[in-house]
């Protein structure tokens, strides 16, 4: 409906704008100060050994950069991105971080 005029995007709630299967500016950068974005990821329990943790990233690569699958995730305004074992723990980190005092102010209420 976007693509044919009949709805407009006023704005994503992402870090980047929107480029598939549509172009949308994100909110921030309309001065609305409002992230929001879904991602997904795969956890192992905490000693599972490196090699298998490679294994697994490696074969999630695989599938997610096969060129069919990545048209389908872009075509419903999902962009794969590939983080390190390092990057995705600091991803969490940070996520529990920004998530934290908002969840404490839901509970208080």
């Amino acid at each position: 409906m976007i693509k044919d005029g009949r709805l407009k995007a006023l704005a994503i709630s992402s870090t980047a704008n929107l480029q598939d299967p549509f172009f949308a500016q994100t909110a921030r950068s309309q001065g609305v100060d409002y992230i929001n974005s879904t991602w997904c990821g795969i956890l192992a329990p905490s000693k599972t050994p490196i090699a298998i943790l490679e294994t697994l990233k490696k074969a999630v690569n695989t599938v997610t950069e096969d060129s069919e699958v990545k048209a389908k995730l872009l075509l419903q305004g999902l962009n794969p991105n590939s983080l390190s074992l390092g990057e995705f723990d600091a991803f969490l980190a940070k996520e529990a971080d920004r998530i934290t005092p908002l969840l404490k102010t839901a509970d208080s209420n």
